[in-house]
């Protein structure tokens, strides 16, 4: 179901979602966690959400993961300024303070120190 509905959408299957199909209880789990988050009822906005979403994926240096919640973004603003102008976030004044908040959160949570 997971392979028609990328195929439909983007023509063929991911090799992401290839990895994926290995891990198939994995798989749901993320789908529904994803759709969780991403849900219309959510109190955050949909553009925030999806700035978080490209934030934590350049953080992590997924490319994959960047350009699917880019195009997200687009979708949602009509504009990729932002995401072209996030790893320096902190220093645009294009970011509002809500943003600029939000992000300083993703920022600390993903940041894991290994010991």
């Amino acid at each position: 179901m997971f392979y028609r509905a990328q195929e439909k959408k983007l023509g063929q299957t991911l090799l992401p979602g290839l990895f994926w199909g290995r891990m198939p209880f994995l798989q749901i789990l993320f789908l529904f966690f994803w759709r969780y988050l991403d849900r219309k009822t959510s109190t955050l906005d949909p553009a925030l959400r999806a700035l978080v979403q490209v934030r934590v994926a350049q953080l992590n240096w997924c490319a994959f993961c960047i350009d699917i919640n880019a195009l997200n973004l687009l979708k949602r603003t009509n504009s990729l300024y932002k995401v072209e102008h996030l790893p320096d976030w902190k220093n645009n004044t294009t970011f509002s303070i809500q943003e600029k908040a939000v992000l300083n959160y993703v920022e600390q949570v993903t940041e894991i120190e290994i010991q």
